[in-house]
């Protein structure tokens, strides 16, 4: 490697990184607002001496009426004799029917404020701001009308509209909302038009009912019920879309704080968080959301039907506007135009959601996705077509070939951006926003992230236990999310405003803030824990090469030698040096898992980036090194059946960094270099499927740390460069979808339906990690879904339980027997080694106690253990959207657990009755002096009765009953989910102590020595099920289970 000199600060010697900077680009502007013209009425009416008469001037005075019984209430103009309250009385309703006026131009004046800042050009490099006091006056209604209560649902209407208009005005330039224009202006408009012909219409009613003798007063009825029923069913239909457009597929995502299914947040906190155990969603929730577009729809119908020309034909100008906005493609730009996107139309569950233009004709869209990421699938597929997967040859949809030529199979692209996708993909990409729901859908939620965090401050150097501890890898991983959305944001729309903050973040994360502290100097990205360094290093190299033209050259030469002395420097001295220099962090470089992934993958981003600008040679030294550690180790984490050598949460972080080295050379050389060769990398997105329950995963294991840029987008290149479109239509209606990385993994030329023709079961059958999925649906999250493992308990990179025998179960939207979850990871010799005396299983959550299976007499299973299992199934196959399995569907799975309790013992789970029961059977001889619990975790609130053989189950509004078959003499009870005083003692200190697990409790059941089969039936109460349609069925030994062994 070549010593050309570096500083010590990641500086080039010439570099100062305060006098880099450019200056701000200032932003303003104002909203766009105007006010629709008054109707002038035709005289009509007649008149005749001693009576009212019509008037084209001026009215005379005095004039007397004495019996106007008989006049049409239409009349223009009458003189009243001016007596008693009659003037009064006149007045005050000429005072009501002002206003109902002013609030008619109110809600005019706001349909075309909002039609007209939702259509403001994204182009513009000014934002779009103005007086807060000028658009508060636009939803505030008349003092006259305030003091009403009348229209007190009106008012509420109106200020929740107005506190939208202020985040609209700022999230404008997005163009996330541009569908929203015409619907939200016109539905302005047409209350105001029915309001002014309410208040028209009650006018001249009650002054026909004053003008007679006696004189009388109609009560406003129907004009409140017309009004209050339209706000309300407005309101509720404005519920009802935000609360759908907020969760439609894949669109709010805020990188932070979610549930175990979302790759992006914390997890590992067990029960009492609710991370790693979902309690489910309410039942139903979504399927009548419906009713209220029906109720909206019939409200407004007639008035729009009315006015449909004059509101929408002035707005005829926008097919051309969109067709140029179509070549640019872009929301949030401040220099560009701004993207129409794929329209579609959503509605709530139970309807059905397409979108049906550009390359995405007739999809069958979610209408949200549940708390675990899971989509929420219409139940009609209306005009859709179902097919099967498949990938179609579309020259509109695709981008064509690249361009450059290599020379060499290592040879580096010698332009830039070369990183996951060159320039003519990036040109491609932008264009192809507009014709595909989904790369419009993941670009505005890209802008919307990406300006929350240039809103946000520099990231802190926030330590988690120690440099050596969790380091500060939460940070890294922040600061590559940031790096990706504020890039992408460059190359969508040359704004340089992302670059000046991605320069801002860089001064603070290589340490050459003047103000904020970042790490030690010279090994500021924290080598010690060296997943953190190569993060950071990952981060770099995507606003290195994703930015570089937008870069002064002063500006590149202080990023690249950040690059090498605080990245590459350390990455080559583990590499090439693992026992000298690099001693002290090398240990990854020989392991398979997410490390390995991670760390090479850091290397190879990182030096393809300065590849042909670094002037120390350490890029071309080291790249050759990391690729070869990462196709012996990284590429073999999953087993030869795809499952994840850890466990499903870090199958995440493996597959992430793994993906985007491949995509990386891939773009940069012309060629994967053999990192997708291995067979089981290939099924690994399978795994990942299977592993996704219908209330999140089978969680089974250490659940890792915060995601963050941790997301099953790879599964995209997967499913690109294995030619399995199946792994690409299943991620892309996943909550995690939208982020930056999709945007170039994505092919838009992929179609069907990822569940046509998907077995609703799979088998892994690989001893390392032996287990199966099984679920009755692939479409409803209110279905059933089991997995069991029986998989060896070494070989998963100290991140295992001892868990033979463990599964989950899933019914009714609820997850009624879980998993704990990670302790904490900072606990003493918590990752020490997978032993049988380990330190690591004195934990409760690791402990065999910890887990849904057999214990037999308070002790942990056999860590040596490599248990045999057995599968059947009828392999049925999801062929419709909203699929119900045949009432001879089964499935089952047996596993000899022998070797983990070091006596005869067997577990089989089958589903029984058309996938709508489930048994649970153990076949264990328990030893003289001995006892065996049957224990599974439950969140749910139990009761026993039936002379405790029955546990009824509650759980989110939903039931199951939980009946002990065998033997006659067992019976339930419930215990504390927490460890045995006979267990291992913890260390003293505060960080190695067991979680609180509440409110998850343990239903159990004990027995003694001899010979024991616990046979257990799970009812789920189903609303369409009576007592009559649940089945008892027969006692079958495991060894004689067949797919017809339990047929009634």
């Amino acid at each position: 490697m070549d010593a050309t000199p570096k500083t010590p600060l990641a500086l080039s010697p010439q570099t100062n990184y305060s006098t880099i900077m450019p200056a701000p680009v200032p932003s303003g502007g104002q909203p766009v607002a105007s006010t629709s013209a008054l109707p002038t009425p035709s005289p009509s009416g007649e008149g005749g001496a001693g009576t009212a008469r019509r008037r084209w001037g001026k009215q005379k005075a005095a004039a007397v009426v004495h019996d106007n019984s008989g006049r049409r209430w239409w009349r223009v103009a009458f003189e009243l004799e001016n007596k008693g309250s009659v003037a009064r009385d006149h007045l005050a309703s000429e005072r009501t029917y002002l206003a109902w006026l002013r609030t008619s131009l109110s809600l005019a004046s706001i349909g075309i404020a909002v039609t007209q800042l939702f259509r403001l050009s994204a182009g513009s490099s000014t934002s779009v701001s103005g007086s807060l006091a000028a658009r508060q006056a636009l939803y505030t209604l008349p003092p006259e009308i305030t003091s009403d209560p009348t229209f007190a649902p009106l008012q509420s209407l109106l200020e929740s509209y107005g506190e939208q208009i202020d985040a609209i005005a700022e999230a404008q330039r997005t163009g996330r909302y541009a569908y929203l224009a015409k619907p939200v202006g016109g539905t302005f408009i047409a209350l105001a038009l029915l309001f002014l012909i309410l208040g028209t219409t009650r006018f001249f009613i009650i002054q026909n009912a004053l003008m007679k003798e006696p004189s009388k007063f109609p009560p406003s009825r129907r004009s409140v019920a017309i009004s209050t029923f339209c706000v309300a069913a407005i309101m509720s239909y404005n519920y009802g879309r935000a609360s759908q457009d907020s969760a439609r597929p894949l669109s709010n995502v805020q990188y932070g704080a979610t549930p175990q299914q979302e790759p992006k947040y914390e997890y590992g906190a067990g029960y009492s968080a609710g991370n790693n155990y979902p309690t489910g969603n309410a039942k139903g929730k979504s399927k009548k959301r419906w009713l209220w577009w029906l109720l909206a729809i019939v409200a407004i119908v007639v008035v729009l039907a009315a006015v449909l020309g004059g509101v929408f034909g002035s707005r005829a100008s926008d097919k051309k506007n969109n067709s140029a906005n179509a070549v640019g493609a872009v929301s949030g730009s401040s220099s560009g135009t701004a993207t129409s996107g794929a329209s579609s139309t959503t509605s709530k569950k139970g309807s059905t959601t397409t979108a049906a233009s550009g390359g995405n004709n007739a999809l069958i869209l979610p209408t949200a996705t549940d708390a675990w990421g899971n989509p929420l699938y219409p139940t009609t597929t209306g005009s859709a077509r179902i097919s099967s997967p498949s990938t179609t040859t579309n020259a509109s949809l695709s981008c064509g070939t690249d361009p450059y030529t290599f020379a060499g199979s290592l040879t580096v692209r010698d332009e830039h951006p070369l990183l996951f996708a060159p320039s003519y993909k990036w040109t491609c990409v932008r264009e192809m926003i507009a014709k595909d729901h989904y790369l419009s859908y993941w670009n505005d939620t890209i802008f919307i992230n990406a300006t929350l965090w240039y809103d946000a401050a520099p990231i802190n150097y926030t330590i988690d236990g120690g440099l050596s501890g969790s380091g500060v890898l939460d940070p890294a991983m922040e600061t590559q999310l940031r790096f990706k959305h504020w890039g992408y944001a460059w190359k969508m729309t040359n704004d340089t405003k992302w670059v000046d903050r991605a320069w801002q973040e860089i001064l603070v994360v290589s340490g050459n803030s003047t103000t904020q502290y970042f790490g030690e100097t010279g090994d500021n990205w924290n080598s010690a824990h060296f997943l953190d360094l190569a993060e950071f290093l990952t981060g770099f190299a995507i606003a290195y090469d994703w930015m570089y033209e937008a870069w002064t050259a002063d500006q590149r030469t202080a990023i690249m030698w950040s690059m090498i002395t605080l990245g590459l420097d350390y990455g080559y001295n583990a590499l090439a040096d693992p026992s000298g220099a690099g001693a002290a962090y090398s240990w990854w470089s020989t392991v398979n898992g997410n490390w390995n992934c991670r760390c090479n993958g850091g290397m190879i981003i990182g030096a393809l980036a300065i590849m042909n600008e670094d002037p120390t040679g350490v890029a071309g030294n080291i790249l050759p090194l990391a690729l070869a550690s990462q196709q012996t180790y990284c590429s073999n984490a999953p087993s030869s059946d795809g499952t994840w050598s850890e466990t499903a949460n870090y199958w995440y972080f493996g597959t992430s960094q793994h993906s985007m080295s491949a995509a990386a050379l891939l773009s940069a050389t012309g060629s994967t270099q053999g990192l997708l060769d291995n067979a089981g990398m290939k099924l690994s997105a399978l795994f990942h499927m299977y592993v996704t329950g219908m209330q999140g995963l089978f969680a089974y294991g250490d659940t890792g740390p915060n995601k963050y840029a941790a997301t099953a987008n790879g599964i995209m290149f997967y499913g690109q460069q294995y030619n399995l479109p199946v792994y690409t239509l299943f991620q892309r209606d996943r909550s995690d979808a939208p982020e930056p990385m999709s945007m170039l993994y994505y092919d838009p030329q992929v179609t069907g339906e990822f569940w046509d023709g998907l077995a609703l079961d799979h088998h892994f059958p690989n001893t390392t990690n032996g287990w199966a999925s099984m679920r009755s649906s692939w479409t409803t999250t209110q279905g059933m879904y089991i997995a069991m493992k029986a998989g060896a308990l070494l070989g998963h990179q100290t991140h295992g339980d001892l868990d033979v025998g463990d599964f989950v179960l899933d019914a009714l939207g609820q997850r009624w027997a879980g998993e704990l979850g990670s302790a904490d990871y900072l606990g003493l010799n918590y990752f020490s080694n997978e032993t049988q005396g380990s330190e690591r299983w004195y934990y409760f959550r690791k402990r065999t106690e910890g887990q849904n299976t057999l214990l037999l007499n308070l002790q942990n299973q056999n860590v040596s253990t490599v248990p045999t299992t057995t599968f059947n199934t009828t392999g049925e196959t999801q062929d419709a959207l909203d699929y119900t399995a045949p009432n001879s569907s089964t499935a089952y799975f047996i596993a000899d657990m022998e070797t983990a309790y070091m006596t005869p013992a067997m577990r089989g789970i089958r589903f029984l009755n058309g996938r709508r029961q489930v048994l649970l059977q153990d076949e264990i001889t328990v030893p003289t002096g001995e006892t065996v619990q049957w224990r599974i975790q439950t969140n749910a609130t139990i009761t026993l009765t039936n002379n405790n053989q029955t546990a009824t189950l509650e759980l989110g509004g939903e039931t199951l009953q939980v009946q002990i078959q065998s033997p006659s003499t067992a019976v339930f009870f419930v215990q504390a989910d927490a460890r045995y005083a006979s267990d291992p003692v913890l260390p003293s200190d505060s960080l190695s102590q067991d979680q609180d697990n509440s409110p998850a409790q343990v239903l159990t059941i004990e027995l003694a020595a001899g010979d024991q089969v616990i046979e257990v039936l799970f009812n789920p109460q189903w609303s369409d099920f009576s007592a009559n349609d649940f089945i008892t069925p027969a006692s079958v030994a495991l060894a004689d289970w067949t797919l017809t062994s339990h047929d009634a």
